[in-house]
């Protein structure tokens, strides 16, 4: 039997819902790539580097943010999203 996440996430109208306000979230056109290009893709940070003509340190510096900015999600609490980027 499964869970109610599992059969939330199953739900590909939910799911895209869900993505959608994640990338919002994110205010940055650069961190939105870097979310969309190696979170929902599933490329390395190296091609994501390479496309934006970026480091790899930044590219795993940004990451970092990018969870920090999403943690409301894993949680559960969408009123404590609202993240503060540079």
């Amino acid at each position: 039997m499964e869970n109610e996440i599992d059969m939330f996430l199953n739900n590909p109208f939910f799911y895209n819902l869900l993505v959608t306000r994640m990338i919002k979230t994110l205010r940055s056109p650069t961190n939105k790539f870097i979310f969309t290009y190696v979170f929902l893709l599933g490329h390395k940070q190296k091609e994501a580097a390479d496309a934006l003509y970026l480091h790899e340190t930044n590219i795993s510096r940004r990451l970092k943010h990018i969870r920090r900015c999403l943690t409301g999600f894993k949680k559960g609490y969408e009123s404590s999203l609202g993240c503060k980027e540079k």
